[in-house]
């Protein structure tokens, strides 16, 4: 039944519109939104990129204006894995720190925007506008965690190794 309505609808050239089952109706209007969803996961990537060269800068400067602390505890006996340890939490709190606060903010800025605007309007493949609500939903949030504790240990992988490698007495020296 239906195929004999497509070809009817098909076959009149009155009707200047194309018949298609529901789900590829659907799988049409994605195709935009999915292009859409490419562009702001590269975007996110290269933003996470950034933040573990910001972290990595960060930390190193920590690692050099704590020269004299690191010799002392070196001088005290605390091995070199606890100085890594605490140079890779430390940078661990600051990477979850700033998810914390990038995760509320987008959720708020989703509530505000969508409360403003009634959403974000996009064109489609087919000739029309798709609407979509901004909501941050716990997929996004799970990976948003994910991505800080990649760029928190990336970040601070490299500063941390220095202090942990740094001899107690050139650390004193150079304080």
């Amino acid at each position: 039944e239906r195929d004999a309505l497509v070809r009817r609808i098909g076959a009149d050239p009155r009707y200047a519109v194309e018949a298609s089952p529901e789900p590829e109706y659907y799988a049409k209007q994605a195709e935009s939104a999915n292009a859409l969803y490419f562009i702001v996961v590269g975007l996110a990537v290269l933003a996470g990129i950034g933040a573990a060269f910001g972290a990595t800068n960060t930390l190193y400067a920590a690692v050099q204006s704590r020269r004299a602390e690191i010799g002392t505890l070196r001088a005290l006996g605390f091995s070199r894995t606890s100085i890594l340890v605490s140079f890779l939490v430390e940078s661990l709190a600051i990477a979850l720190g700033g998810f914390a606060i990038g995760a509320v903010l987008a959720a708020l800025l989703g509530r505000l925007v969508s409360w403003l605007l009634g959403g974000i309007a996009f064109g489609a493949a087919t000739f029309t506008a798709n609407v979509i609500q901004l909501r941050v939903g716990w997929g996004d949030l799970v990976s948003g965690f994910v991505l800080a504790l990649v760029i928190g240990l990336l970040g601070g992988l490299a500063p941390a190794a220095r202090a942990a490698r740094m001899r107690p007495i050139e650390a004193l020296r150079r304080a």
